[in-house]
C-alpha cells in the first residue's frame, strides 16, 4: 500500500523536540487539476507548493497564525522548478519539502515530487523573505534571529536566482486580476502568474517545457490590468516581463526553458 512513510526522502534530516524538518503529503490528480493532455497544470503544481510550505511553517510555529500575531508575514519572492515527467489524472504522488537554508535575508525552501515508484518528478527551489506586515519591508535579523532553524541538506544542484530585465519582448498579453484570483493576503496568488503562463503558451508549448523561473516583484489587486509582455522562443527559452498598467510597476517576470 502507498503512503508517506514508504517513500524515501532524499535529504538528511533532523528532527527536533516539536517537529519534523521535513514534510511530505500525498497528492491524488483531480480532474479539475488535470490539463486537455490528462497532465497535472504547472498552475495547480505551484498551488501545492504553496499550500505544503504553509502546512510545514505552522508545524515549525512559523504559519500564517503564529506570523500574524506578531506582524510578520512572508513573501514568496520566486521559484525555479526543473520537469522531468508531470503525473496525470487520477495517478497518486507524493510531495516532499524541506527549509534548507537562510542566507542574509533569504529563506530557503525546496520541493520533490515523486510518483509511486519513487521516481523524482519534479525538483524545485524557492526562496522567501520575512516581512513587517505594516511597512512590508525586509525583517533585516533574521540570519541572526533564526540561525538555530533546523535545516535539511539540499541534495538539489540548482537554485532560484533573481532573473534579469529583459526589455526586447515583441509580443504582449494582457489580463485583469479578477476576484477568484486574490488569496488571503489580498493579492494574486503566485500561482495565477503561472495559469497566465500557460494560457499564453497553450497545449504546444507547454507540453515542451522541462524549467521554469518565476520572480514576483510587485503584488497585484483585485482589478489590476497586467500587460505581460514576452518573446518568441528563443533557443528553446521563452522570457517573461509582466507590468501594472496603472503604475507602470514590474509585477513579475519569468523564463521557461523548452525541450527540444
Amino acid at each position: 500500500m502507498f503512503s508517506c512513510k514508504d517513500i524515501e526522502f532524499p535529504y538528511k534530516c533532523t528532527t527536533d523536540k516539536y517537529t519534523k524538518i521535513m514534510h511530505e503529503k500525498i497528492h491524488n490528480v483531480t480532474s479539475f487539476e488535470a490539463n486537455n493532455n490528462l497532465q497535472l497544470k504547472l498552475n495547480c503544481l505551484f498551488q501545492w507548493f504553496s499550500e505544503i510550505a504553509w502546512e510545514h511553517a505552522k508545524m515549525l510555529n512559523v504559519g500564517f497564525e503564529d506570523m500574524d500575531t506578531t506582524n510578520l508575514l512572508w513573501m514568496l519572492i520566486g521559484v525555479k522548478a526543473k520537469i522531468k515527467k508531470l503525473p496525470k489524472w487520477q495517478e497518486k504522488v507524493i510531495l516532499q519539502t524541506a527549509p534548507t537554508g537562510i542566507s542574509g535575508l533569504y529563506f530557503s525552501r525546496e520541493f520533490i515530487l515523486k510518483d509511486k515508484n519513487y521516481n523524482v518528478l519534479v525538483e524545485a527551489d524557492s526562496k522567501w523573505l520575512m516581512l513587517d506586515k505594516h511597512t512590508l519591508k525586509p525583517i533585516k535579523s533574521v540570519e541572526n534571529d533564526y540561525k538555530n532553524m533546523k535545516i535539511s541538506e539540499t541534495k538539489l544542484d540548482f537554485q532560484f536566482v533573481r532573473l534579469k530585465e529583459k526589455t526586447e519582448l515583441t509580443n504582449t498579453y494582457n489580463e485583469t486580476a479578477k476576484y477568484t484570483d486574490i488569496d488571503l493576503h489580498q493579492h494574486t496568488n503566485n500561482a495565477v502568474y503561472v495559469r497566465w503562463i500557460e494560457n499564453i503558451l497553450e497545449n504546444a508549448i507547454c507540453n515542451k517545457i522541462n524549467t521554469i523561473s518565476i520572480q514576483f516583484l510587485k503584488e497585484v489587486k483585485q482589478d489590476d490590468n497586467v500587460i505581460i509582455n514576452f518573446s518568441n522562443v528563443i533557443n528553446n527559452k521563452v522570457f517573461f516581463e509582466a507590468i501594472i498598467e496603472s503604475t507602470g510597476n514590474h509585477c513579475f517576470r519569468s523564463e521557461i526553458e523548452l525541450t527540444d
